[in-house]
């Protein structure tokens, strides 16, 4: 008689490998690594429908894309993941019964796996239970005959076919919500709650996302770990700039001073990553290079970086961050009132709006005062308001209508970039000057001459001018009519909920 026999039951582990901002989910796309051994076997898939896109074996873990064997798989993630590391998002447990169907001379019609799901996650230390799963794996040439069975199968029990991927059951059962990073999260907030009940909940989603990629930032996986930390320590320190009639000024004073230490402890290494990121693009700027220099350059670029992170983590791992993190998260805990000024008992609606509305009109006033001669000094003062404009918009959204926000953010972003991209030429500027000043002594007369990397200097002097020169046009296209309108809508909205 035909039938299945039990080949062999087994426990295996499936790891879900992406980035720390989900590119290949926002693709569409899933990649696992199962244990086979002393190998791993990758498997991209369809998050939608499961299925499989490319295959390969590997003898490791691997930390980025580049870290694959040449194939298909390598190159379909290559460009989506670069410069990305790869980190485990998802675990998933199994219990595997394999069955195989034989007829009656023995022969293989195809194969059954039974799984037992856990999904499971580290920082939890603990596991969900996930539906059993029934996978049938036809052999070449039966594959009418599995599809008689699979039917009868699904009309007996009454099972439901599942379209989805495995990485999809593992998001649903830890209600993980991808492409979303903890620092773009929004916080819940009551138009009519007292000011400093909302602040509170604003200064400890940002105290929690500093702690969340406080562990990435000092192993170096990843250089998205310490820009959401310092993004996260930046919006505090613009929070808490705009609190001076919610928070009592000892504490306020005490505190700014403490951010404005980790923001400074944070700068170097985040301009060298995103020098490092950038490092290519300043190599196509020059047609004809000393391939020498970019070398040595790169060498100095990874020092230095290497030096300034090494400096952060110490602090990371001092008592003085650990003494200050206790220190913060006592006062937010704290529901002792006299930490608090008047203005704590103000509806954080009406807040929101008195500092969206002044810092919105020191933009504009920062803006009309540039001319042609400015500093880039002044550049980079209004380059910092705008930021705190973003942050208010970001962090206070949930008291105004989304989609004018949305609106709101994006008038803003162009201005941004513009700033963004001026003040990038002129710290990497700096830092190229550095390492000129810091290899002559060294090389002179031998092939590090410096000459190509004046040349890079001279065309980011003229990039330079070009953004200059676009920052008019750029803010008065954010002076628009349509964008004042913009901005008095949104405040407008959160006056009518009152």
């Amino acid at each position: 008689m035909p039938g299945l026999v039990m080949v062999e039951r087994h426990n295996s582990c499936i790891l879900f490998l992406d980035t720390v901002d989900w590119r290949l989910y926002r693709k569409g796309w899933s990649l696992q690594a199962s244990s086979q051994g002393e190998q791993w076997r990758l498997a991209l898939n369809e998050v939608a429908s499961g299925k499989l896109l490319a295959v390969s074996p590997s003898a490791a873990l691997p930390g980025f894309s580049s870290d694959m064997p040449p194939g298909i798989l390598r190159k379909k993630l290559s460009k989506p993941v670069h410069p990305r590391a790869l980190l485990t998002v998802c675990e998933l447990r199994l219990k595997r019964h394999e069955y195989a169907y034989l007829d009656n001379e023995g022969k293989l019609y195809f194969r059954l796996f039974l799984d037992q799901a856990h999904a499971y996650q580290a920082e939890q230390a603990q596991s969900k239970k996930l539906p059993n799963c029934v996978l049938v794996e036809p052999v070449r040439g039966y594959e009418k005959q599995t599809l008689k069975f699979v039917n009868s199968l699904v009309e007996q029990f009454e099972l439901q076919e599942q379209g989805a991927s495995l990485l999809s059951h593992c998001l649903v059962a830890w209600d993980i919500e991808p492409g979303l990073k903890a620092s773009r999260r929004d916080i819940a907030l009551y138009h009519d709650e007292p000011t400093y009940l909302g602040l509170r909940r604003i200064f400890l989603s940002l105290l929690e996302t500093m702690r969340a990629n406080e562990t990435g930032l000092i192993e170096q996986i990843d250089t998205e770990f310490l820009h959401d930390y310092r993004v996260a320590v930046r919006r505090t320190r613009s929070l808490l700039g705009q609190s001076k009639k919610v928070i009592a000024p000892d504490k306020l004073q005490e505190f700014e001073d403490d951010f404005a230490w980790l923001g400074a402890l944070t700068g170097p290494a985040r301009d060298y990553d995103v020098m490092l990121l950038e490092f290519s693009d300043y190599q196509a700027l020059l047609s004809d290079y000393n391939a020498a220099e970019f070398i040595a350059l790169e060498n100095y670029l990874l020092a230095e970086r290497e030096n300034a992170y090494q400096t952060l983590i110490a602090t990371l791992k001092s008592e003085r961050y650990k003494k200050f993190k206790e220190k913060w998260r006592s006062f937010l805990d704290n529901n002792d009132l006299m930490f608090w000024e008047a203005g704590a008992q103000q509806m954080i609606s009406e807040f929101a709006n008195q500092r969206i509305s002044h810092v919105y009109k020191r933009v504009i006033k920062e803006g009309r005062s540039i001319a042609p001669e400015s500093t880039v000094e002044i550049y980079h003062q209004l380059r910092k308001s705008c930021k705190k404009l973003r942050y208010l918009l970001e962090m206070l959204r949930d008291l105004y209508e989304p989609k004018i926000v949305k609106k709101s953010i994006k008038a803003l972003k162009q201005l941004q970039d513009n700033l963004g991209e001026l003040q990038d030429l002129e710290v990497h500027t700096e830092i190229l000057r550095n390492f000129l000043l810091q290899q002559k002594p060294a090389h002179t007369g031998d092939q590090i001459t410096g000459n190509t990397i004046q040349q890079l200097i001279d065309r980011m002097y003229s990039r330079k001018q070009v953004v200059i020169g676009n920052f008019h046009k750029t803010f008065r296209v954010f002076c628009t009519r349509k964008n004042k309108h913009l901005m008095t809508e949104l405040l407008e909205t959160e006056q009518r909920r009152d």
